[in-house]
C-alpha cells in the first residue's frame, strides 16, 4: 500500500499525480518559496550576505520556543507517571508477598505474617528499593516507546525492543527475587526459580512485544478524588484481565516445557515432581499474569498523566507589541507546529472548543481590531482543511494505483482523456478512449501487493503474527487517522455551532468549499474502498474507517443543522448525491 506521507512514492509519476490533486499542497510550496518571514527582526537583510559562520546560524522562532517549553512541560508528566508507576509497583510488591506468605501447612501464622510484616521499619528498604527500580524502568520505557506515533505492536525486528524486553526481565526479575527472599519462599530453591525465571523472560518478552505504547486521551480525566473514582470504575478490568491471562498462559506453557523437556537434561528427572506441586502451578502463573496486568495498568497510568489535555488561547483582538510566553503559545500558533505529540494536543483542544468550551467559541467566530478580519477562525480552519485536502489526495492516489494507473496513460494537455476516466480499468480506459494521449511515452505501475493472510502458507501466516515478515505500509497510520478526526470533527462542529453563535457570518462564507471538502474526502476513501474490493486487496483498513466514520457524522451534522439552506450553495451534482447517499435526505 501507499505510505503514510509523499516521501513514500516510489516513482515521479505517483509525486506528480499527488501533486496534481493536492491544490493546497501547491499553494503551500508556493508561498514557503516566494514569501518570507513574518517577524521584521527575521527577515534577511542585503547586508547579511558574507556574515560570520556564528550569523549563519537558524534564527529560533516563536514555534522553537512554543517547542521547547511544550517538551519541558511533557518531561515533567513523564517523570511523574514514572513516579506513579513505581508507586503502583510498590503496592503490588506487598500484595505479592503477602500471598507468598499464606500457607495452607499454618493458616493462622500464615496469615497474620502476611498482613503485617510491611508495617515493620526493617522492610522499609526492600519496599523502597522496588519502588525505585520500577520508576527507573518506567521512566526509560516512557522515553523510548511511550510515542502519539506508535504502531500496535512492536516488530519482533527491533534492536530498541529486544533492549526494552532485557530491561523488563532484569527489572521484574529483580522484583521476583527480592519478593520470594522476604517471604522466605520455598520455590527460591532447585529447579522451580529456573523454570520462574524463564517464564519471566517470555513474559517480558511478551509485556514489549504484545503491547501497546501509543499515547493517546483519555475519556475520563482524574482532576479529584471523585473523577480518580470514575477513572477506576472506567476501565476495562475484563479485557485487560483476559489479555493478561492470554499472554500468562503463553508464558506458563513456556515454563512447562522447559520442565518437561529441559529439566531431565539441566537438573535431571527430579525436577518432574514440579509437574505435580499445585502450589508451584499456583505462583508461576500468578507471576506471569502479575507482569502482564501491572504492564496493562502502566499505559492506562501514563496516558491520564502525560496526556492531561492543555487549554490554549486565542490571540487577543488587538495587536500587542511585547507578547507574553502565554501570549505566544496561542492556539494558532500551536496548531502550525511540526511537533507530532504537540499538534495532537492542539486539535484535541480545538475539537474541545468545537464541542463542550462555548466560552472560547465566541474567539473562534471574532473579528480582529482593527481591520475586522476572522484571523482567529482562518488561523485554525486553513490546517485543518489543508490536512483533510491532503488525505483527500492520498486516497485519490493511492486508488489509481490499485488499479494499475500510470499518470503516463495519458497526456494532461490532451483533452480527449476526461478526468472521469481516471478511475477507470486500464483495459476499459483503452478500449473507450483508444488512441488518446499516445504522445507520451506509455508506462505501468503494478497494483500494490499486500499480505493476503487467507491465502498465505502456514510459515508466512506464522512469521506475519510474530512480525518476521515484511511490514506493509498502510495508506494511513494510527497518527494520521486520529489526527483527521480530530480536524473533521473539529472544524464541522464549528461550522454547526455557527449557526447560533456566528453573528458576523465568518463560516457561512467558507460553507461551499467546507461541504465540498468534506463530499469529496468521502468519495475518495469510497472510491479506494471499492478499488480495494475490485483487486481482492486483504490490507487492514480499520483507521480509514474510523476516519469515514467521523467524516459522515460531520456531514449528517452540517445537512441536518443548515437543511433547506443549503440549497443557496449551488452544490455540484455529485457532491449533493454524495449528501443524498450519506444522508439519505432530499433538499
Amino acid at each position: 500500500m501507499m505510505g503514510d506521507n509523499s516521501s513514500g512514492f516510489t516513482t515521479l509519476a505517483d509525486n506528480q499525480l499527488y501533486n496534481q490533486f493536492s491544490p493546497s499542497r501547491r499553494k503551500a510550496d508556493l508561498i514557503a518559496s516566494t514569501s518570507a518571514t513574518s517577524s521584521p527582526n527575521l527577515r534577511k537583510s542585503p547586508n547579511r550576505g558574507f556574515s560570520s559562520p556564528r550569523a549563519q546560524q537558524k534564527p529560533i522562532t516563536i514555534f522553537d520556543q512554543i517547542v521547547s517549553w511544550f517538551h519541558s512541560e511533557i518531561d515533567g508528566r513523564k517523570k511523574l507517571a514514572s513516579f506513579a508507576c513505581g508507586a503502583v509497583a510498590a503496592l503490588t510488591f506487598i500484595v505479592t508477598v503477602s500471598i507468598l506468605k499464606l500457607s495452607i501447612w499454618a493458616p493462622f501464622s500464615s496469615v497474620q505474617d502476611s498482613l503485617t510484616w510491611w508495617l515493620y521499619p526493617t522492610t522499609w528498604p526492600v519496599t523502597l528499593f522496588i519502588w525505585l527500580a520500577s520508576v527507573t524502568w518506567t521512566f526509560l520505557i516512557i522515553h523510548q516507546f511511550c510515542t502519539v506515533t506508535q504502531v500496535p505492536r512492536i516488530p519482533i525486528t527491533d534492536t530498541y525492543a529486544w533492549a526494552g524486553a532485557a530491561l523488563e526481565f532484569v527489572h521484574r526479575l529483580v522484583f521476583v527475587y527480592t519478593a520470594f527472599t522476604v517471604a522466605e519462599s520455598s520455590f527460591f530453591e532447585d529447579f522451580a526459580w529456573i523454570a520462574i525465571a524463564f517464564s519471566v523472560a517470555v513474559s517480558s518478552a511478551l509485556v514489549i512485544f504484545r503491547s501497546d505504547f501509543h499515547l493517546n486521551f483519555s475519556n475520563v480525566q482524574v482532576n479529584s478524588f471523585k473523577t480518580l473514582i470514575d477513572f477506576a470504575k472506567s476501565l476495562p478490568y475484563g479485557n485487560l484481565a483476559e489479555t493478561s491471562g492470554v499472554d500468562a498462559a503463553i508464558a506458563y506453557t513456556a515454563a512447562m516445557a522447559l520442565i518437561i523437556f529441559g529439566s531431565p537434561l539441566l537438573w535431571g528427572f527430579s525436577a518432574w515432581w514440579l509437574l505435580i506441586n499445585i502450589q508451584f502451578h499456583l505462583v508461576l502463573f500468578g507471576v506471569c499474569f502479575t507482569q502482564q496486568f501491572f504492564a496493562k495498568i502502566f499505559m492506562k497510568i501514563v496516558n491520564q498523566i502525560v496526556m492531561k489535555p492543555m487549554k490554549f488561547a486565542f490571540p487577543p483582538p488587538y495587536t500587542v507589541h511585547s507578547p507574553t510566553p502565554d501570549q505566544i503559545r496561542t492556539l494558532p500558533n500551536v496548531i502550525e507546529t511540526d511537533d507530532q505529540l504537540l499538534k495532537m494536543f492542539a486539535l484535541h483542544d480545538l475539537r474541545t472548543i468545537a464541542w463542550e468550551d462555548e466560552k472560547r467559541r465566541v474567539d473562534v467566530f471574532s473579528l480582529s481590531q482593527p481591520g475586522k478580519h476572522p484571523r482567529n477562525w482562518k488561523a485554525v480552519s486553513m490546517p485543518c482543511t489543508r490536512m483533510l485536502d491532503e488525505l483527500c489526495s492520498r486516497m485519490t492516489v493511492s486508488a489509481a494505483r490499485l488499479v494499475g494507473y500510470s499518470w503516463d496513460d495519458h497526456d494532461v494537455e490532451n483533452e480527449e482523456v476526461p478526468r472521469d476516466a481516471l478511475m477507470m480499468p486500464r483495459k476499459m480506459r483503452e478500449m473507450t478512449y483508444r488512441g488518446a494521449g499516445q504522445s507520451r511515452q506509455q508506462k505501468t505501475i503494478a497494483p500494490i501487493r499486500t499480505n493476503n493472510t487467507q491465502t498465505a502458507g502456514f510459515f508466512a501466516r506464522i512469521t506475519h503474527i510474530l512480525g518476521l515478515g515484511k511490514t506493509e505500509r498502510l495508506v494511513i497510520s494510527r497518527f494520521d487517522a486520529q489526527q483527521n478526526a480530530y480536524a473533521a470533527e473539529a472544524v464541522y462542529m464549528l461550522v454547526v455551532d455557527s449557526m447560533g453563535e456566528d453573528r458576523f457570518g465568518v463560516v457561512q462564507k467558507d460553507l461551499k468549499d467546507l461541504i465540498t471538502l468534506l463530499c469529496k474526502l468521502i468519495a475518495a476513501i469510497d472510491t479506494y474502498e471499492r478499488a480495494k474490493a475490485s483487486v481482492a486487496d486483504k490490507s487492514d483498513v480499520t483507521y480509514l474507517r474510523l476516519v469515514d466514520a467521523s467524516l459522515k457524522s460531520c456531514l449528517q451534522r452540517v445537512v441536518t443543522t443548515f437543511g433547506s439552506h443549503l440549497r443557496s450553495l449551488e452544490l455540484a451534482d455529485e457532491h449533493i448525491r454524495t449528501i443524498k447517499l450519506v444522508c439519505a435526505e432530499e433538499f
